[in-house]
């Protein structure tokens, strides 16, 4: 072999070296490079005790979206998050996402995850949203088991986040997409005698679509259908003071 076909075979080699050591370091998959999370909540005053704080947040996994460069990183339908032993982990440890090497991603999350009967995501790099359609009445029906079908929606985003911001930990400051509305009955006469039978909401809208905004600074918006199909009676369920 002449000695210019060497130098060139040998240059060749160290060049595929070289691209195999970027690609190995661009995401290293130790445990020290894994991608963890952290929640925090707002809390209106409008709304129930079902999810008003980081800690009830607790009570329900949450699904979380990925993306760098604009394409999906991890399961494209969402990897879901729950909390467990003090802290937020996998639901799935296969899903397990790690820190590229340079590239920030994006990160939208939608809590609670499994209410795919209630609302269905749809979130993509360039456009994130969730559609609702709720029409069953749970306390007009009492062969309706689901006594939690109108817990609170929420969701969050975290744009441009690298290993570095803070420690590898990824903050989701979530947001109400849909809140409960809670009545409550009084009466100011104490030698008054009240028996509330039922209370019925009537021609409630329940079908729409809400878009995330551009960044968490903002909010987003929903967007409503407007048809007599999307609107429905419910009833107000009580339960009596103690």
């Amino acid at each position: 072999m002449k000695t210019k076909d060497l130098s060139m075979l040998l240059a060749g080699l160290f060049l595929v070296g070289c691209s195999a050591d970027e690609e190995i370091a661009n995401v290293s998959t130790s445990e020290s490079n894994a991608i963890s999370f952290n929640v925090v909540s707002n809390n209106p005053q409008t709304k129930a005790t079902i999810i008003n704080n980081s800690t009830d947040l607790q009570q329900y996994p949450f699904k979380v979206y990925a993306f760098r460069n604009g394409t999906a990183y991890g399961d494209k339908d969402g990897i879901e998050i729950k909390y467990n032993d003090s802290k937020w982990d996998y639901e799935d440890p296969s899903k397990l996402l790690y820190w590229p090497h340079v590239d920030p991603v994006d990160f939208y999350a939608v809590s609670p995850s499994g209410r795919d009967s209630h609302y269905r995501c749809l979130i993509q790099s360039d456009s994130q949203t969730l559609s609702y359609y709720f029409a069953s009445d749970e306390y007009g029906n009492p062969s309706y088991e689901d006594e939690n079908a109108h817990i609170d929606v929420m969701y969050a985003i975290a744009k441009r986040q690298h290993k570095a911001d803070n420690n590898g930990i990824v903050t989701l400051p979530f947001k109400h997409a849909l809140s409960q509305v809670v009545f409550k009955a009084k009466k100011n006469d104490p030698l008054m005698h009240v028996k509330v039978n039922k209370m019925v909401l009537h021609y409630v809208q329940s079908v729409g679509t809400f878009q995330f905004p551009t960044d968490d600074e903002t909010d987003g918006q929903w967007t409503l259908t407007s048809n007599f199909r999307s609107h429905t009676d419910y009833t107000v369920g009580f339960s009596q003071a103690a």
